[in-house]
């Protein structure tokens, strides 16, 4: 059976808890994460939080749902329609690709086209005063990731069937 790309729900505060229990029993997930400068105490202090609040991405097979279900921290998937939601491997790969980058990224909630879910993420850009913003649509969890960069640094390439890399290394192709 083929292994797909699923979100979990957990507590709140335990997605590294949870991405680690995954880890040591050999699933492949991911736990997207971005740094945040915040101050404190008057001292300036880089924090690693996450991207989606008690969201656990993970690639497992639909016969495992179930007993993952019950891993400690965890309190259900996301569903859609009564049925856990298939992550494409496309929307994870942007995932990585952005968060990798420690961009300043904004995350915000959108409403879900079901009927659109499966073509991918949607990117699109605006440049206001030499600087780019990307925004990016998750349409499988129904989140925008926006970003904010000093253009000529971002590209986005687009290869076979949707899947979309992101690198800072030369000029803006759309």
């Amino acid at each position: 059976m083929k292994t797909k790309w699923y979100g979990v729900y957990t507590r709140p505060n335990c997605e590294k808890k949870v991405s680690d229990l995954l880890t040591r029993k050999g699933i492949e997930n991911y736990f997207p994460c971005r740094l945040t400068k915040s101050k404190w105490n008057f001292q300036r202090k880089t924090l690693l939080e996450p991207l989606f609040p008690s969201y656990v991405f993970m690639k497992v097979e639909e016969s495992q749902l179930e007993t993952l279900k019950n891993l400690s921290g965890v309190i259900n998937f996301l569903f859609w329609i009564g049925q856990p939601v298939v992550i494409q491997d496309s929307e994870i790969d942007i995932m990585k690709s952005v968060s990798s980058e420690n961009l300043d990224i904004k995350i915000q909630k959108t409403k879900i086209n079901f009927q659109k879910i499966h073509e991918g993420p949607k990117v699109s850009s605006v440049e206001i005063d030499g600087v780019k913003t990307f925004k990016v649509t998750l349409r499988s969890i129904g989140y925008h990731l926006i970003t904010q960069i000093e253009s000529p640094k971002l590209t986005i390439i687009s290869a076979l069937q949707n899947n979309y890399k992101i690198s800072h290394e030369t000029e803006f192709i759309s």
